[in-house]
């Protein structure tokens, strides 16, 4: 069942989110400010951060190349974002850091082959003009945005 508009379906349930990260393997939990849950990858490498306090009350994920190093890219899902959304994110970020997401790069055994692009692309999401190599992808309303590397 799909309902719409899609902010009408409320966030969902936050606890599938918590589940992946509190079940993965070597992962480990920081709770702070009483509110607040932070996890660390076993290799250093990923920053996941429940802020609920915070000014955007979500999520903040991290990754870089080196532990401890400068982040490569951050993502933050802001209280707006249906907690599936971020659940699924999560999934594959801890099932795929094992092998540096190999298996679902081009070739990999989870490769689809599909991006946000095309489909963002037919709701005229224009990507902005010079924003290569990481184009970025504001909706018509400029209220949400994706940045896609290249190929995207």
């Amino acid at each position: 069942m799909s309902v719409r508009p899609g902010y009408l379906a409320g966030p969902g349930d936050r606890r599938s989110i918590f589940n992946t990260l509190d079940c993965a393997p070597g992962w480990t939990k920081t709770v702070a400010f009483g509110t607040d849950t932070y996890y660390t990858s076993p290799c250093q490498r990923v920053r996941v951060a429940n802020a609920v306090e915070s000014f955007y009350g979500a999520w903040t994920i991290s990754y870089a190349e080196d532990p401890l190093g400068v982040p490569d890219w951050i993502t933050t899902f802001d209280r707006n974002i249906p907690n599936e959304i971020v659940a699924a994110f999560t999934k594959l970020l801890v099932d795929g850091l094992h092998n540096n997401f190999a298996d679902y790069l081009g070739g990999g055994r989870h490769y689809s082959g599909v991006s946000p692009a095309p489909l963002t692309a037919r709701h005229r999401w224009e990507p902005v003009h010079g924003s290569r190599p990481f184009r970025r992808c504001p909706s018509p309303a400029g209220r949400r945005a994706f940045r896609g590397g290249p190929g995207s």
